[in-house]
């Protein structure tokens, strides 16, 4: 989509975020009691020692979605407090 685009000024990236616990983690198919425990088991899975914060990941888009990054196109970021890395330890 990036070369594609990148003709008629469209810039495109993606952001990847690891495990970012939100309130549709609620309305989900996940039992209230799961739902609690979620970030405490996922904590352990990220070398950061904690699970993200949606404003995290809202700030990474706004980024990739203003001027200040007008040199930045088809680029994929990945977000995970280091879980990528965590499994291959």
């Amino acid at each position: 989509m990036a070369l594609q685009s990148a003709g008629k000024g469209i810039r495109v990236n993606a952001v990847d975020p690891g495990v970012v616990p939100t309130r549709l983690h609620l309305r989900s198919a996940m039992v209230e009691a799961a739902s609690t425990r979620f970030p405490e088991r996922n904590r352990t899975a990220h070398l950061l020692g904690r699970v993200g914060r949606p404003e995290e990941t809202a700030r990474r888009v706004a980024l990739s979605a203003s001027g200040r990054a007008g040199w930045i196109n088809g680029i994929f970021r990945s977000m995970d407090g280091g879980r990528v890395w965590a499994y291959a330890r």
